[in-house]
């Protein structure tokens, strides 16, 4: 991806090991030029909405078979935007 464009990165911890992943993944995008939202999926706290980005990536961890359950419900609900542009998901 070049120039400017709008990226967020969602993700979901258990331990704490993506969220230094997903961070990572920011900076390195970030110094590229685009700009770059990392927010947790969380109980209480909405992520943005992956229609208003040009690239989506998601990023979680599996324990005992199944990604963070705040992170599965987001995809759910944004299921149908990042096949629009750039995506990928990162476990």
């Amino acid at each position: 991806m070049t120039g400017a464009a709008r990226v967020l990165i969602v993700f979901g911890t258990g331990e704490g090991h993506t969220a230094k992943v997903a961070q990572a993944l920011g900076r390195t995008l970030g110094k590229g030029g685009s700009s770059v939202d990392v927010v947790e999926a969380r109980r209480g706290l909405v992520p943005p909405q992956a229609q208003d980005y040009d690239a989506v990536l998601v990023a979680g961890s599996v324990h005992f078979g199944h990604y963070q359950r705040d992170l599965e419900t987001w995809v759910r609900a944004n299921q149908a935007a990042p096949a629009t542009g750039p995506n990928a998901f990162v476990f």
